[in-house]
């Protein structure tokens, strides 16, 4: 079998795989980048980007019909939820082609189109030949979860990457899983006109942590129409005809009962996709589940410091502008070990997650969980006085500041509010600077806005600053 020497061998040609090949190269021209799988970013075929044009065809209906209506006048039906799905399918087709175009134009014949595997530490095989790398970057991605107990049936129970594939939306649907990309598509789904049940065995919905703010989501949740919720709801196939039959089990109560649905979206989560890789020939250090240990610091593997792991694949966090960062560090730490350079380490951008439900929800720099009576007070405000709110009939929300007792600095924020993605990017730079609650209450509001949010919840923030000494 003929054998390579590389520097450096990129596993993997997701937004991870793509950022860390644009790295290697600034250093390196002996490197090679494997892709056995479909071309185009998870992102643009099966993911955010998809889900916004659904979301965006949602929000469309609602505004047309107006909050009191049903989603979508009662006429419609299977070839009106067809042009939905059509239309959701041609973005994202443009997306995914644009992405390849500038792919191939970007890497060219370095990219191969095989699935790679170790066949012993730092040897790679794919298609027929062996690569011996000085460093290697795992960024393979993930696949969508199926649940014990649950298959895949076309048209009837599907995950996240037949979804959008859908000819059409029947009528009734149950989604499970209520994490971001479960509670958005519910939402979305409902707003159009499908009734939609949503179940979790869990006491969240988009991951939301502060209970204040997940208060106000099921506040949303509940005023929208066609839309149901079960939190802490087991279920089961029971089995897939006509329509999909299940068992639900409240996991508090217990009680139990059936029901049938015309389509499932199973939405429980994203597991890195490693099967292919034989990580046992690879020399790296396994945890319990069979995956690399990796060091978040750095990306690099226990065992085998010359793999790097990015993206999906490394299990750190899930969202693209981190697939993004995590690709560029471990393209140029490949790099650097390949030449014998030294490693750098993860810089501190500030944590930021947003869930495009309607309010949006977001979390910003410090979590809920780490936030404490003792460090922290908790400055807030309703949306329900907000003056473009009232404009817009968008008065449901609530942001709340996470602010340091000793230095007055923003240290981080949750919200579940109208045009809240823009608000928890605002928050995300004043954390990033390290701004005091004085300092962003000298920075104008314009009127009348949604950002008019701020200078009443950090008014709030900075009264509880002083009684609490």
């Amino acid at each position: 079998m003929k054998e390579t020497s590389l520097d450096v061998a990129v596993v993997g040609a997701g937004t991870a795989g793509l950022f860390a090949m644009a790295r290697v190269l600034d250093r390196t021209e002996s490197a090679l980048i494997f892709e056995g799988g479909q071309e185009g970013t998870m992102c643009a075929r099966a993911g955010c980007m998809p889900s916004k044009a659904l979301l965006h065809q949602a929000r469309s209906a609602r505004d047309i019909h107006g909050p009191g209506a049903a989603g979508t006048p009662a006429c419609w039906g299977a070839a009106d939820y067809a042009r939905v799905m059509d239309t959701i399918r041609e973005k994202r087709d443009g997306l995914v082609a644009k992405n390849i175009v500038r792919t191939r134009k970007r890497f060219g014949d370095r990219i191969i189109r095989e699935h790679a595997a170790f066949v012993e530490p730092m040897v790679l095989a794919a298609g027929g030949a062996r690569y011996r790398c000085r460093a290697v970057v795992l960024a393979t991605g993930s696949l969508p979860v199926v649940p014990p107990g649950w298959r895949q049936v076309p048209g009837k129970i599907v995950t996240t990457e037949e979804f959008f594939d859908l000819p059409t939306l029947p009528r009734e649907i149950l989604v499970v899983g209520m994490g971001p990309v479960g509670i958005e598509l519910s939402q979305a789904m409902a707003l159009l006109g499908p009734s939609v049940t949503a179940v979790d065995s869990g006491d969240t919905a988009g991951g939301v942590r502060d209970p204040e703010i997940l208060a106000t989501l099921k506040q949303a949740l509940e005023e929208t129409p066609n839309l149901s919720y079960h939190f802490r709801t087991g279920v089961e196939l029971m089995d897939v005809g006509e329509r999909v039959g299940v068992k639900l089990t409240d996991l508090v109560g217990g009680a139990r009962w059936e029901a049938g649905f015309d389509l499932v979206l199973l939405a429980v989560g994203r597991a890195p996709t490693l099967a292919r890789l034989d990580l046992g020939k690879s020399g790296l250090s396994l945890d319990e589940r069979g995956r690399p240990r990796v060091d978040e610091r750095t990306l690099s593997c226990e065992g085998q410091p010359a793999v790097f792991m990015a993206g999906d694949a490394s299990g750190i966090r899930p969202f693209f502008h981190d697939a993004a960062d995590q690709g560029r560090l471990a393209g140029a730490n490949a790099v650097e070990t390949a030449l014998g350079g030294q490693v750098g380490e993860a810089g501190g951008k500030v944590p930021l997650n947003i869930v495009f439900t309607e309010p949006n929800v977001a979390a910003v720099g410090l979590d809920f969980s780490n936030v404490s009576d003792e460090l922290h007070v908790i400055g807030e405000t309703g949306a329900r006085d907000s003056g473009r709110g009232f404009l817009d009939d968008r008065t449901l929300g609530r942001i709340r500041l996470y602010v340091e007792k000793t230095t007055g600095n923003l240290s981080g924020a949750a919200l579940c509010a109208p045009e809240g993605e823009h608000l928890a990017h605002f928050l995300a730079l004043a954390i990033h600077q390290g701004v005091s609650v004085d300092r962003l209450m000298e920075i104008p509001y314009y009127h009348p806005t949604y950002e008019e949010l701020l200078p009443s919840a950090l008014l709030d923030a900075k009264k509880k600053l002083k009684t609490s000494g």
